[in-house]
């Protein structure tokens, strides 16, 4: 099942992992990919912004 939340977030984060990203900035992104990055990573718990390491840490959590 397709999440948008999800897909938007994953996205964002893993743009993160370049530092030509930071300092992160969310007016940079498009507004409804962050607002829905944004929610994701709340109800996950998530810290927002993105940081450096944030995909990786996603990726293993999703494969392990």
């Amino acid at each position: 099942m397709y999440d948008e939340e999800y897909e938007d977030y994953m996205s964002l984060v893993e743009e993160a992992s370049c530092e030509s990203a930071h300092p992160w900035k969310d007016e940079d992104w498009e507004p409804r990919a962050v607002a829905n990055a944004k929610a994701y990573a709340a109800k996950h718990h998530y810290s927002w912004p993105p940081g450096l390491n944030d995909f990786d840490h996603r990726w293993e959590e999703e494969h392990n």
